[in-house]
């Protein structure tokens, strides 16, 4: 897995709580170029989107113009902008996350 961009508020202790064992197959990259932004939604097998807040939601829209799934929090523009092409959770727990990604990455039709 790989997690790229700025970390967020609270992005502290969500990571402290996260197993060693998880985060062994992390790989953190920090802030990264529009280049480097665009080569890496374009292998990814699915994108998710949780922050609590977002604007017009640019990242996931490309996601979804390059033909990755999203999995997005129903929250801020979100849910208007990606209306019934993201699969959406509610809260952001780690286990509703888990079980939506894990959805996206074994159902193919759920994935296209």
């Amino acid at each position: 897995s790989v997690l790229a961009g700025k970390p967020g508020l609270g992005w502290e202790v969500a990571w402290a709580a996260t197993p060693t064992e998880v985060k062994a197959h992390i790989h953190s990259l920090g802030f990264v170029t529009s280049t480097q932004a665009e080569t890496l939604q374009s292998m990814a097998t699915a994108v998710i989107m949780i922050s609590r807040y977002e604007g017009f939601g640019i990242p996931p829209v490309e996601s979804l113009a390059a033909g990755v799934p999203v999995v997005a929090r129903r929250a801020g523009s979100l849910p208007e902008v990606l209306n019934d092409a993201a699969v959406f959770i509610t809260g952001g727990a780690p286990a509703e996350t888990a079980a939506a990604l894990d959805g996206v990455v074994r159902d193919s039709h759920l994935r296209h």
